[in-house]
């Protein structure tokens, strides 16, 4: 068997000598990019041209939005108002996948934050019928006449129904007296979110307020 020479859009695999004028698999130098690879076949002898066949692509990336749609550099909204980032579902989601997904990214996003939002509570949820994962903080939503929690601010987003989704543990800079000082660590459950949520809309073992209805 020989090998075609590697080009300058990226390595080919071998050619295969049975086929008439051979077959090239040629991958795109940056496959990484999720450009898809092209399968060259002989084309009509008389025609003396190549056919090209593109091959399935790799899978997309998760597509990731914020909301409110506003650029990321430079502008104040960002440092004042509450804000919701949604990213879809790869394929072959599983709930436990998600949840681990959406707390990397509220963690990756709350600690980033700067302004009024460094001392926001930052939370996600999970929707359970398409694996698509939301992740925001409390505050004042753009044009809302008022702020509230984070997961309020999720499904006022999304506009997801509550009981379709699975929310995580909220997560806040704050010091509650432990000794720790003021540090990302796990936000309770506030009173006002235990009377909007039943504890199974969130993950197992999530702190909760001592003062809420879970707790009575």
């Amino acid at each position: 068997m020989t090998t075609a020479p590697t080009s300058s859009l990226g390595s080919t695999l071998p050619i295969d000598p049975s086929a008439a004028n051979g077959t090239t698999l040629v991958n795109p130098a940056d496959g990484g990019a999720g450009l898809p690879n092209t399968l060259i076949t002989p084309a009509d002898p008389a025609a003396g041209l190549p056919t090209t066949l593109p091959t399935p692509l790799d899978p997309p990336a998760p597509l990731t939005t914020l909301f409110p749609s506003v650029p990321q550099t430079g502008n104040t909204l960002l440092k004042q108002n509450a804000w919701v980032s949604v990213q879809q579902a790869p394929p072959g989601w599983t709930v436990d996948g998600r949840v681990s997904d959406a707390a990397a990214l509220r963690d990756d996003l709350g600690q980033a934050a700067t302004g009024n939002l460094r001392t926001s509570a930052w939370t996600g949820a999970v929707h359970l019928p398409t694996g698509t994962i939301a992740v925001g903080c409390s505050g004042t939503l753009l044009g809302a006449a008022q702020g509230q929690c984070a997961e309020p601010n999720i499904l006022d987003v999304t506009g997801w129904h509550p009981a379709d989704v699975l929310f995580i543990r909220a997560m806040r800079r704050e010091d509650r007296g432990d000794g720790m000082g003021k540090i990302w660590q796990e936000k309770e459950i506030c009173e006002k979110c235990q009377v909007r949520y039943p504890p199974d809309n969130f993950v197992e073992g999530v702190l909760s307020d001592i003062d809420g209805v879970w707790n009575r």
